[in-house]
């Protein structure tokens, strides 16, 4: 007897081991936005303790995370990943700097709201999709998931873990779970978050954020999987605080599903750990983990309780180094076009693979979808690669979503000062093997308005150029006083009129610079007063000048923003020829009533302009600019005001165009500035600007109101500018507090104005 008690004994406790080292451990992550990064934080507790994780399944950020651990990530790997600056310009839908091709980027206008449709309107489809440009996302995730993908035969259960994600289909209104297929599409379905991505159809159907209906997929670990512990980790009802104001956390609380937190499984273990970070504050990655991480570290007793079994760190790395080896950087050898017509592809094509070129590495892809996402013709782009066993290479297959056909712009500028402008924009594109665009633009105002019409091709091959043709009316009114949005009560002082069309080439020089060619013919029209004091019964002079004008130029930018940019670089070099004639009939002011008709000019223009941000702190910005002009003229204009309205001005911050100082005006001068930016929340700067004018050359006005040129130069004649400004940079366009000062207005020489929008005008005939 007492023998087959010892058998018993020593058969179960054999039992209970074999039992303990069978037991299958599956980790459910839910959904969460920033919040999700906390997941990083459980597995790096749970490595920690070697408790094993054999099945993962995952929502929305879970489903993120979840992807990266099975395919082979560490969570060192996976912490260094989501702190560092791509991860933030994935998350925030912008993209690397130098990925941005300048050469694409259309005309600045004064535009605060555009608004996209198509030819009957609707205004359902005008609403954008999205606040965030999934670019980098997409193919950051095609980089990351296809060599993985295709190493799993495209098996989510070949996976270094076993994975599944779950996305929404709101046609059928259920849960779509991922179970093969390209695991970079299968994640970025399961991130849809509504109104925060641009939603992908799969199969033909457009899915969603997975915690729409399922944020907590331990329905799927248990039918799927049948583990026999479960580890849940819920972001579900996290401290997040809903405000009245704040509509993200308002949207989160109305589409996350929290209605089932049952793990399924008789043996569960749920971490909630107490995050009060918000939905996108994706910069908080740090705080996440180390929640997520102090969350499981107080559970990880109870968790070592229930999971006898234990894992071996280095037959782990082993296993682990053991898939990842087998994965090869395949090439892309063809590339086929969803979503548009036959011509259109063509365009499409033409900008991703060359003629009669093989083999591309995802390196060249990079630089090429992101020079084609930059055309203001294309929308979208969405990336897949399939792996071909037979001839060991990608087929690309990219879903493109052209720009909508149709735009109308508003804008302008409203200011305190008598500047208001309005600005009204239409655009039409057309997407084909070559692709054109209409533009017009009009500005409205006392002190400037402006139309303007533009037609645009763009060639697509090795060497992409566009040619442009244009036609511009300008009207510039420097006038005395001001009391409503259009009445003067004293007459205006200068009054200058453009009228010219022309035609432009442009070719880009690597990513960040262009090349242009153009040549305008066209005529100006000044009006203005010979003597400072007039009155409204004076007649004013009248010189305008008729000729043709081409210039080169070479451009390079990556500032990041419009207008007040805070990161990145500018430089333009401009060369010009002009010639043409000058007639002048004088005004009651002038010294000489003697007419000038046809008389010729011939004049040779260079210009360098270049400025440069560094970061000093992380909330602290240094800009350094620089100017240099020198104009060649055959002979002066009739007269001392004429010769000057025709001459170089510099106007170095935005204030400083809607004004005319004649002491900032030369044939040849140097001028250098300095801007100092404190970022005092991320949306809101404080801005400081100082520069300095250095002529090289003076214009003087002789008795007879002729120009002449002084060359002795002196100190004082150095001129000063400064600026100080406090900017909200609104979704829709900057408000601006500033404080000017202008030293060649020694009357009065601090100005303060509010100012909403940009002050940006239309191209101009022989000026910059």
């Amino acid at each position: 007897m007492k023998t087959l008690k010892f058998i018993f004994f020593i058969s179960l406790q054999l039992l209970i081991i074999n039992n303990n080292n069978a037991q299958k451990v599956g980790l459910v992550l839910s959904g969460g936005g920033a919040l999700g990064l906390s997941h990083i934080g459980v597995i790096k507790a749970l490595e920690e303790n070697n408790i094993p994780i054999d099945y993962i399944t995952g929502t929305s950020a879970g489903a993120l995370i979840g992807s990266l651990y099975s395919s082979g990530y560490t969570p060192l790997e996976m912490e260094n990943l989501v702190e560092s600056d791509l991860f933030l310009q994935m998350a925030f839908g912008n993209k690397e700097q130098k990925l941005d091709f300048f050469f694409r980027k259309e005309d600045l206008d004064a535009s605060l709201l555009q608004i996209w449709f198509e030819k009957h309107l609707s205004i359902s489809k005008a609403i954008p999709l999205s606040f965030t440009n999934s670019a980098l996302l997409d193919f950051e995730f095609l980089t990351l998931f296809s060599d993985v993908s295709q190493k799993a035969d495209y098996n989510f259960d070949n996976l270094f873990v076993p994975f599944r994600c779950v996305a929404a289909d709101i046609s059928t209104k259920k849960t779509v779970v991922f179970e093969n297929g390209h695991l970079n599409q299968a994640v970025r379905a399961s991130m849809t978050y509504p109104g925060y991505l641009r939603p992908i159809k799969v199969n033909g159907k457009l899915m969603f954020d997975g915690g729409l209906y399922n944020n907590f997929p331990s329905d799927v670990m248990y039918n799927d999987f049948f583990p026999d512990i479960i580890i849940g980790v819920n972001l579900s009802d996290s401290t997040e605080v809903i405000e009245e104001d704040d509509v993200l956390s308002q949207l989160r609380s109305m589409v996350v599903n929290r209605s089932d937190l049952n793990l399924m499984c008789d043996n569960e273990i749920l971490i909630t750990p107490n995050l009060s970070i918000g939905t996108f504050e994706f910069d908080k990655a740090k705080q996440a983990i180390l929640e997520g991480y102090n969350a499981t570290i107080s559970q990880i007793e109870e968790i070592k309780q229930q999971i006898k079994r234990r894992t071996n760190k280095e037959e782990l790395t082993k296993r682990r180094e053991a898939f990842k080896s087998g994965i090869t950087d395949a090439k892309i050898n063809s590339i086929s076009i969803k979503g548009i017509t036959p011509n259109q592809a063509t365009y499409v094509k033409r900008a991703l693979i060359h003629k009669n070129e093989i083999d591309i590495s995802f390196k060249t892809l990079r630089r090429r979808f992101f020079k084609l996402l930059a055309d203001e013709k294309i929308s979208s782009l969405y990336p897949l690669a399939k792996y071909n066993k037979a001839s060991k290479k990608y087929e690309l297959e990219l879903t493109v979503i052209p720009k909508k056909q149709y735009a109308v712009k508003f804008g302008g500028i409203f200011s305190s000062r008598p500047i208001n402008t309005g600005y009204f924009g239409l655009e039409y594109l057309k997407l084909g093997k070559t692709s054109l665009k209409l533009k017009s633009d009009i500005y409205f105002g006392k002190f400037y308005g402006s139309t303007s019409l533009g037609v645009k091709l763009d060639f697509n091959s090795r060497i992409p150029f566009y040619i442009k043709g244009y036609g511009v009316l300008n009207n510039w009114d420097y006038f005395k006083s001001f009391t409503t949005f259009f009445d003067a009560v004293k007459p205006s002082y200068i009054i200058q009129n453009e009228m010219f069309a022309g035609l432009e080439l442009g070719v880009p020089i690597g990513l960040q610079s262009k090349l242009t060619f153009s040549s305008s013919e066209g005529r100006n029209k000044d009006q203005y007063y010979q003597s400072s004091t007039f009155s409204a019964s004076d007649t004013a002079d009248i010189t305008t000048f008729s000729g043709l004008s081409n210039s080169i130029d070479f451009i390079s930018s990556t500032l990041n923003r419009k207008q007040y940019s805070s990161k990145g670089h500018f430089v333009k070099l401009t060369a010009r020829y002009t010639s043409g004639i000058e007639a002048n009939f004088p005004g009651n002011t002038s010294s000489t009533q003697d007419y000038i008709i046809n008389r010729p000019h011939h004049e040779y223009f260079l210009r360098s302009k270049a400025e440069k941000y560094f970061d000093i702190h992380k909330n602290l910005k240094l800009a350094i600019s620089g100017e240099a002009t020198k104009l060649w003229t055959d002979k002066f204009y009739s007269n001392y005001t004429a010769t000057m309205l025709a001459s170089p001005i510099y106007q170095p911050f935005p204030e400083s165009k809607t004004h005319y100082f004649n002491a900032y005006v030369s044939h040849s001068y140097t001028a250098l500035g300095t801007k100092l930016i404190i970022a005092i929340q991320p949306k809101i700067d404080l801005r400081g600007e100082l520069y300095v004018f250095m002529p090289n050359v003076i214009l003087k006005k002789s008795a007879t109101d002729d120009a002449f040129y002084n060359l002795n130069i002196q100190f004082s004649d150095y001129r000063f500018l400064a600026s100080t400004r406090l900017i909200f940079h609104s979704p829709i366009g900057p408000l601006a507090f500033a404080i000017n000062y202008y030293d060649a207005k020694p009357d009065i020489p601090w100005t303060f104005s509010v100012k909403y929008g940009y002050i940006l005008f239309n191209r101009r005939f022989i000026k910059n």
